[in-house]
């Protein structure tokens, strides 16, 4: 519920009492748990905690709005008090917390409400940013309040799935809890709310995390109808609770297996035969006798590479031409000039080994085909930036990956997310090679030894993987995992989903009811 001191009229949105009964069911609590609602609003979660047996002894509302004065026979009311204020002060804890939090940014606030918002620190110990939303100042907040064992359940808009203010939420409440559920309405919730909502279930406070698992609806009345079956201590009649102890080795492939990766360019003498657009042209050397290259994991910067980003990369002045002339250049004057340098000058060490083993000294070998570019030692971890580029190579700072088979960008790119699941990124872990100066690396055969699983299947998998690269190299791997984990899990149009070892998946038998049931598999290993 948004108050009215706290955003326009138009923003106040409140709880349908069907749904607010469903999600006091859903979050099973025992019969002497002390409740709180921290926007209690007209009051749809109260009514519904009520109607559940929950006295007002063991019940807290607080709500910004003076008006919930009115909940007083049901629960101990806080009216007319800034919840993130009153969360900083009070000594009260409590088993379960319910809420539908104010969805606005606090960039909207009045400069008291804001300025509180703003006090308030997000797990991972970083203060809320000012372009973030309140609701998620009210969810950081509460947990603070938790018991350790306890439960919440929040109505949170779909941008808790995307948006960048949420991250940090996104990645760090799931693990805080034994048992985290998030349930996806892929059309509004509210009427006169254009985008779909979450509600977000998690039990367990501050016990080891086992499972996060992800649902989807067609619509609100189908999210609120799931709610409302038990989900402990009994199955509901529309869904089976399938107990996966391990993969079948014949879904999971090695790496190696479907792609060779080998190191770029070998150049001898980097000095010499990399270079900048600015030094390019400072010789007068011709585009026809460089090739265009990578040389940097930082040059790494999206899920692909084209022609394009290569250029972007090039106008920034990154080392992105590797000087090779062709037979037929070296007779003119500026590469014949350059091939001649002396070494103080600039030429190059032409009695380095890896350059006078060469039958051409100026003719570096190049790789074969390449589908992508890895960094054994990129600080988020081994991916695969997948490349459009035909021409375009990379040097020995890079590996190089040529797929085994022809596959399409999208057969690729699901590959890719296959690198990126939870369980290859545990394989991982074991496989690297730690330095004593704290470096990581990781060598081609270390990256050919990953265990993926195999993808069933090709749709959406270019738009997916783009998202997950996307969060990795925004520093959030956890998340990125949990995007490939459920594209893994989403079922496409007459293809199997292939479910990651160690997680308990909802299967829906009523298609109509249930878009689809998917499972985010964060589990502690």
């Amino acid at each position: 519920m948004v108050s009215a001191e706290a955003a326009p009229r138009s923003c106040r949105v409140f709880t349908p009492a069907g749904l607010a009964s469903a999600i006091v069911k859903s979050i099973d609590a025992p019969q002497d748990a002390n409740w709180l609602e921290p926007c209690a609003g007209p009051g749809a979660f109260v009514a519904a905690l009520t109607d559940f047996g929950v006295t007002s002894d063991r019940l807290t509302a607080i709500d910004l709005d003076s008006d919930s004065v009115g909940l007083a026979n049901m629960a101990k009311v806080h009216a007319g008090t800034d919840f993130l204020e009153w969360a900083r002060t009070t000594h009260d804890r409590f088993d379960c917390i319910v809420a539908n939090p104010p969805f606005v940014s606090i960039s909207r606030l009045p400069r008291r409400l804001k300025s509180s918002a703003l006090q308030t620190v997000l797990p991972g110990g970083r203060k809320i940013r000012l372009g973030a939303n309140y609701w998620c100042a009210f969810l950081a907040s509460a947990l603070n309040l938790l018991r350790p064992g306890g439960r919440v359940a929040f109505i949170l808009p779909a941008s808790w799935e995307y948006a960048d203010y949420a991250a940090d939420l996104r990645v760090a409440v799931p693990s805080l809890f034994h048992e985290f559920d998030v349930h996806r309405s892929a059309a509004p919730l509210f009427d006169g709310v254009q985008e779909g909502s979450v509600v977000i279930l998690g039990r367990g406070f501050g016990g080891q995390h086992r499972v996060t698992n992800y649902f989807e609806y067609s619509s609100g009345d189908a999210l609120t109808a799931a709610l409302s079956k038990p989900s402990h201590g009994g199955q509901a009649p529309n869904r089976t609770e399938v107990a996966i102890d391990q993969e079948p080795e014949a879904v999971r492939r090695k790496l190696g297996d479907v792609v060779t990766i080998s190191i770029g360019a070998v150049t001898g003498d980097a000095g010499y035969f990399l270079m900048n657009e600015s030094k390019r042209r400072k010789l007068a050397l011709p585009v026809e006798a460089c090739y265009p290259v990578l040389t940097h994991s930082k040059d790494l910067i999206d899920s692909t590479i084209d022609k394009t980003k290569w250029l972007s990369l090039r106008s920034k002045d990154r080392r992105v031409w590797l000087f090779r002339p062709k037979m037929s250049l070296l007779d003119r004057p500026k590469v014949k000039a350059y091939l001649h340098l002396p070494l103080d000058q600039g030429g190059c060490n032409t009695a380095a080994h890896k350059v006078k083993t060469r039958n051409q000294w100026h003719s570096v070998r190049l790789p074969d085909r390449v589908d992508g570019f890895i960094s054994g030692m990129s600080r988020s971890g081994p991916w695969i930036c997948l490349n459009k580029f035909k021409r375009l190579k990379a040097t020995n700072t890079l590996y190089v990956v040529r797929f085994k088979e022809n596959l399409t960008l999208e057969q690729k790119a699901a590959w890719g997310l296959a690198l990126l699941t939870s369980s290859a990124r545990t394989t991982l872990l074991d496989l690297a090679r730690r330095y004593p100066d704290g470096l990581i690396k990781y060598e081609p055969s270390d990256l050919a030894a990953v265990s993926l699983p195999v993808p069933q299947k090709t749709s959406g998998a270019i738009g997916a993987y783009k998202e997950a690269v996307d969060a990795l190299l925004k520093g959030h791997p956890e998340l990125a995992a949990s995007y490939a984990d459920r594209w893994f899990n989403q079922p496409g149009k007459s293809e199997n989903k292939l479910r990651p070892a160690r997680i308990r998946v909802l299967v829906s038998r009523k298609a109509d009811q249930t878009l689809s049931t998917k499972s985010n598999n964060q589990s502690a290993t």
